[in-house]
Formats: structure tokens, C-alpha cells, sequence
């Protein structure tokens, strides 16, 4: 989470544990916890190429970030083709300001517009933000309030803020 390595597995790996799954336990979905399951639009493309020629049918929810649903839209088309039925979107705050401290590296904008293309291709909106980060003000709330009422996820999911040790947030705490 907190660095440049990481490792993943292949998308054939994925699709055969996927396929083993289902024939042992007839599952109807499967939800990515994976910290962005779009990261890679390489690996994404290959896994919808390698979904496509399964019988799975499942209904997907898996996790990206608004800027990378904006820079990559026929990414989240192919997405939805496949069966993803929602994603989850971390947008923290609907205050430039405060995206900033956090280092989020989105906008304002970016998550707006994240929360359209979703929604141009029929992938629900799983959007987590949240409140009392350090320095927050009610206009911050109020900026907060306003974008998720703009973007009308289908599951609005505030968090309080919790500081994590090794975070520069939380040394600023």
C-alpha cells in the first residue's frame, strides 16, 4: 500500500481459480478487495479477453480510482461488457483542498467525472469518502456533502478518519 512494490497474479491464474470456485461452490458473484483492481489496464484487458470465453456470468464489484476511470473510459466499458456491476471508488473528499494534504492525487473534477463514465455504462458507484481529516472545515464538509449528492452514488459510504501509522498524515497528527 504504502510503496512502489507489488506483485500480482497472472489473469489466467485468476479466471481458474474463478472457474475452480464456481463449479465447487455455484457462487453468483465475487467482489476484488484488491486495493485497485484496475491498476494495470494490461492485466485488466487481458482478464475481460480471458472472462469472456468463460461460462462464469457473475456479478462483479471490484476496486479503481477516479483518475484512472478518466484516463481509461474504454477500460470501464469493457469492464461493464463483462458483467463488473460496481466499483468502488475512493474519493476521500469533495474538497480540492483537503485532497491535496491527504496526497490523494485526484480532483474534485476527476471524481465527478469518474462517477458519470460509471454510470454511461451501467457500473454502480460504490463511493467511499470521509469526514474529520485533519484541518477539515464545515465548507470542506459542505464541499464533501455537495459532491456526493452530485455524483448520487448507488452506496455512499462515509468513513470517519483514522490516521495510519507510517502515513505523513499520520505524523501530522
Amino acid at each position: 500500500v504504502f510503496g512502489n512494490p507489488h506483485r500480482m497474479r497472472s489473469p489466467v491464474n485468476v479466471i481458474e481459480e474463478l472457474q475452480y470456485l464456481k463449479e465447487k461452490y455455484h457462487y453468483k458473484s465475487v467482489t476484488f478487495w484488491d486495493d485497485t483492481f484496475t491498476f494495470n489496464r494490461k492485466w485488466v484487458m487481458e482478464f475481460c479477453d480471458l472472462y469472456e470465453n468463460t461460462n462464469l456470468d457473475l456479478s462483479i464489484v471490484a476496486c479503481s480510482r477516479a483518475d484512472i476511470i478518466c484516463n481509461n473510459e474504454d477500460m470501464i466499458k469493457r469492464l461493464s461488457d463483462i458483467g463488473v456491476d460496481c466499483l468502488v471508488i475512493g474519493m476521500e473528499s469533495g474538497s480540492q483542498r483537503i485532497l491535496d494534504l491527504i496526497k490523494k492525487g485526484t480532483t474534485v473534477d476527476q471524481n465527478k467525472e469518474a462517477g458519470r463514465i460509471c454510470k454511461k455504462y451501467g457500473i454502480k458507484v460504490f463511493a467511499t469518502y470521509m469526514y474529520g481529516l485533519p484541518t477539515e472545515t464545515n465548507e470542506d464538509v459542505m464541499a464533501t456533502y455537495n459532491m456526493i449528492n452530485d455524483i448520487n452514488p448507488k452506496y455512499p459510504s462515509p468513513f470517519w478518519y483514522v490516521p495510519i501509522p507510517g502515513t505523513g498524515l499520520y505524523d501530522y497528527c
